[in-house]
């Protein structure tokens, strides 16, 4: 009986799975993180690293990711409510993204000011539209 058990291959254990996606996770925010240094001060991680690399990694792990199969643990989901803190966090991101949009578009004039401003009220209607569907699926 224990021998059925082991012959399990090794792509289809869980702990495998959670592996694969934390390492999707960190490279992804890594990749983000390092993209938006680059975007900021060009060829500051460029001189040290080059993000093509990187990005073919986050690639390859969500790949990955996406294809292992998975087993769902017998855990409820917490039902979490939507807060005003949740809304003042989008909008706070909104306005960054705007910022660093302006930031990068400047040299267009007055016209900057219009992308970012658009951006930020794009970024803002859509995240709101996820935030809350996520809350109607969850309290129907």
């Amino acid at each position: 009986m224990a021998e059925e058990q082991e012959k399990i291959p090794w792509y289809k254990k869980e702990i495998f799975r959670q592996i694969i996606g934390l390492a999707f996770e960190v490279a992804l925010i890594s990749y983000l993180f390092f993209y938006l240094m680059e975007t900021i001060s060009a060829s500051l991680v460029s001189r040290f690293y080059s993000l093509n690399y990187h990005l073919v990694l986050v690639i390859i792990l969500g790949i990955l990711n996406v294809t292992l199969p998975t087993t769902k643990v017998g855990l409820p989901e917490k039902k979490v409510k939507v807060k005003i803190k949740d809304y003042v966090f989008i909008f706070l991101l909104a306005a960054v993204a705007g910022l660093i949009i302006w930031y990068k578009t400047k040299e267009l004039g007055r016209l900057s000011y219009a992308v970012a401003t658009l951006s930020g009220i794009i970024i803002v209607f859509i995240s709101v539209m996820v935030l809350i569907e996520k809350d109607e699926l969850d309290n129907p």
